[in-house]
């Protein structure tokens, strides 16, 4: 038996559908942590590095790719430089918008950091 699979319009409508679900997911959470109190907001923050630092499969890694917060996401810049001072290897997602392609590149220190 022989013949040819057709993706039919269903599999672009749930895959809109799911991008519409995650939106409206982000949107929902970014909304509560901007109403959280900072202080709040900085325990999680802090919970959550914990928790990524206790874990067997971050102990195990030799490299860990990670991403630069921004203001209303979870703060990763305790959880850079605890990779930084492991020892371990950290690379950090640099995008070319203009080309749709995101490349990781290796830190060394946070002061490497530059905006954009």
């Amino acid at each position: 038996m022989r013949g040819t699979a057709r993706c039919g319009n269903g599999i672009h409508e749930m895959m809109n559908a799911v991008r519409d679900e995650k939106a409206a997911l982000r949107r929902e959470i970014f909304a509560a942590r901007a109403a959280m109190p900072f202080d709040r907001r900085e325990a999680a923050d802090a919970a959550i590095t914990e928790a990524v630092l206790a874990l067997p499969e971050y102990k195990a890694a030799k490299q860990i790719l990670c991403y630069v917060s921004m203001p209303h996401e979870i703060s990763t810049k305790a959880l850079l430089g605890a990779v930084l001072r492991s020892g371990k290897t950290l690379g950090l997602p640099v995008c070319d918008t203009a080309r749709h392609e995101m490349q990781f590149y290796r830190l060394d220190a946070v002061s490497e950091l530059r905006a954009g």
